[in-house]
């Protein structure tokens, strides 16, 4: 007996789990019609949907909808779905919007010949809160009579003999919670760090509508005294000089004024000279510091120098000048007659030319005729410059003229342009310039490649080298006839391995 009574019990405890088990794994699973919720703030309109939880079947949803003063109910749109028709476009089902929009509102659909199964949204409702309304939750509720909740469960309705059966859904509540912002525009910022003047913050996200802080804070740290602000500067530094010790000077917070690391002494430094000094005697220099004089003065070593060089269109000017320190002996200061002009004819080069010119393809040389002696030529000058006398030829005419041919030799060394042409004349044998002639003469046609002469142009002042091109051509020749090799070889393996 008392066998039988423990598997009894045994027995009873397993039924009893067994029933435990499926009603708590059937829990979670009741049908429900659920309100949804949603946020809004004052004056803002906002949608919210009725819908079908763990739906086993239903043909027929009648509910009041029920909800404070301060929500307006503006619009109720049912679900599509629940709206069907037979084969022939009849409807066999059909819903009905509130007669009244205010709570409690009723909403209702019936089926005539099916049932609806599974989730589904029964209905949506656009609610505007009002612009007076308080803050916080505003509860949106569902009354229903059990009756108005049913099923077809069995029968034909073409037959007229359905069975309807009630459905317990569970009616649950929704909300709109009203708040001041909806927070949808923020900003993020990111966190700073304390300085030793300056309280940071940390990270913290900030609504851009309302400036409340949504998540992390702005509360002001402690001061970093070890973190500067605004960088460093240098006080208190001193340049050493020739009398006194100078300072590197102190490294100095400009935020709180903490001095960072301190300075060091400078050496004093030796004399620093001035540009030279001078008299009409001597010449010394001083210190740009202390203004001690460095050394000793020394007297002047005057040489003659041209101050002013004297032209056809005025006097010059020249004196006694210090080789040392440029003194200028004012007493001895001289002056420069205006030199004489001489006329410069031409006698070689382009006839057909106003003004001389050297073809290079023609290459006639280019020769000037001045009235003087071949003893009073002093120099020959181009663009400035003395021009060697191996560069041109000195002769005279049958009335003593002296002529100037440039050799053409010279004349390619030139690139094209114009060049002025200057004779100095010494008419008093006495080594000075006191004369001038002076003229144009052009250079033309003359190729880049063609530079036969070398050194440094008196035209351009550019260096003109020979035989660039030519080297270059003879390089791509080479190359030509290295590629043609090249290809033979392999058309000639092709050939033979056939």
């Amino acid at each position: 007996m008392k066998k039988i009574l423990a598997v009894l019990l045994a027995v009873a405890m397993v039924a009893t789990l067994a029933v435990s088990s499926v009603m708590t794994a059937s829990a979670g699973n009741e049908p429900q019609i659920v309100v949804s919720e949603a946020t809004a703030t004052k004056g803002a309109t906002t949608d919210i949907t009725i819908s079908l939880k763990n739906n086993p079947g239903v043909a027929s949803i009648k509910v009041k909808v029920n909800f404070p003063s301060d929500l307006t109910l503006d619009k109720v749109t049912f679900n599509k779905a629940l709206n069907t028709t037979d084969s022939e476009g009849t409807p066999t089902s059909q819903t009905s919007k509130p007669k009244v929009m205010t709570s409690p509102a009723t909403l209702n659909w019936v089926s005539n010949s099916q049932n609806v199964e599974g989730d589904i949204v029964y209905a949506t409702l656009q609610f505007t809160v009002s612009a007076e309304a308080t803050e916080g939750d505003k509860e949106i509720s569902l009354t229903a009579d059990p009756e108005d909740l049913f099923a077809y469960v069995s029968g034909s309705y073409d037959e007229q003999d359905l069975v309807e059966g009630n459905v317990p859904f569970e009616l649950v509540a929704g909300k709109i919670t009203v708040v001041a912002c909806l927070h949808e525009h923020t900003t993020q910022v990111a966190a700073v760090a304390s300085t030793c003047k300056t309280a940071g913050h940390g990270a913290y996200t900030k609504c851009d509508d309302c400036g409340a802080i949504i998540e992390g804070s702005d509360a002001a740290l402690d001061l970093d005294p070890t973190n500067h602000e605004g960088g460093t500067e240098v006080q208190n530094a001193k340049a050493a000089s020739c009398s006194e010790e100078g300072y590197t000077g102190d490294t100095v917070c400009k935020g709180c004024g903490a001095t960072i690391k301190a300075g060091e002494p400078i050496k004093t430094t030796d004399h620093t000279p001035s540009d030279w000094k001078s008299d009409s005697a001597s010449h010394w220099k001083e210190c740009t510091v202390c203004t001690q004089v460095i050394g000793e003065s020394e007297s002047h070593n005057f040489e003659e120098k041209v101050l002013e060089e004297a032209t056809t269109e005025k006097e010059g000017k020249k004196a006694k000048v210090c080789k040392v320190c440029g003194y200028v002996d004012e007493e001895s200061t001289v002056t420069i007659p205006k030199l004489d002009s001489y006329d410069a004819e031409q006698v070689a080069g382009d006839a057909e030319k106003e003004e001389a010119v050297y073809d290079a393809e023609a290459g006639k040389a280019v020769g000037y005729k001045v009235q003087v002696t071949k003893d009073k030529l002093a120099a020959v000058k181009v663009n400035g410059q003395v021009v060697d006398a191996a560069n041109y030829e000195v002769s005279e005419d049958d009335q003593g003229n002296t002529v100037v041919t440039f050799k053409e030799d010279y004349l390619k060394t030139l690139d094209n342009g114009n060049y002025t042409v200057t004779l100095s004349v010494d008419k008093d044998g006495d080594g000075a310039e006191d004369g001038v002639a002076q003229t144009v003469f052009t250079v033309k046609n003359k190729a880049a490649n063609n530079n036969a002469g070398t050194g440094t142009q008196e035209g351009t002042g550019t260096s003109s080298k020979t035989g660039d091109m030519d080297i270059a051509l003879l390089i791509f020749a080479l190359i030509a006839m290295m590629g043609a090799s090249v290809f033979a070889g392999v058309a000639y393996r092709k050939k033979t391995n056939r």
